[in-house]
């Protein structure tokens, strides 16, 4: 066995033993609250998860990506009513309104694929990939330590 089925088989035991503990509220005749297991959510969620690694080339890659995706809906929900236009909308139609299910949705579609920057670039200028909110909006080019302004 290979080191990514090992590595696939491990993330698939690991969601089998936390989807064993999620458990729905029940009411009993007694009005107590009672806790049942949904044998049904295990299946879906460990048929998403190796559908959605199969579309990118690792976790951490599908953890980055969903979550870059999710900030963009959710800054596309924020701005609409000011009218700018400047993010893209959901890609999907799906049932759930949370960004995070939105952005997992569209990378399990192929509609959200990750994009690395060209290697030439980052060598010839190797700040030109971080985005303004990964910076902070704060960093200025002329700030950066080991870099002479003076040139």
């Amino acid at each position: 066995m290979n080191s990514e089925a090992r590595s696939r088989s491990r993330l698939r035991n690991s969601l089998e033993s936390c989807l064993a503990s999620i458990a729905i509220p029940s009411q009993r005749r007694g009005g107590d609250a009672t806790l049942q297991v949904d044998p049904h959510a295990e299946v879906i969620a460990i048929t998403r998860i190796d559908d959605l690694i199969d579309k990118v080339d690792s976790r951490f890659t599908l953890v980055h990506l969903a979550a870059k995706r999710a900030r963009e809906i959710n800054d596309y929900y924020a701005q609409l009513g000011e009218g700018l236009g400047q993010h893209v909308p959901p890609l999907v139609s799906t049932e759930s309104n949370k960004p995070l299910s939105i952005a997992l949705q569209e990378i399990a579609e192929a509609k959200v694929e990750p994009r690395w920057p060209d290697e030439q670039a980052a060598v010839e200028d190797p700040l030109a990939f971080i985005d303004e909110d990964a910076a902070g909006g704060d960093i200025a080019r002329e700030d950066v330590p080991g870099e002479d302004s003076q040139g």
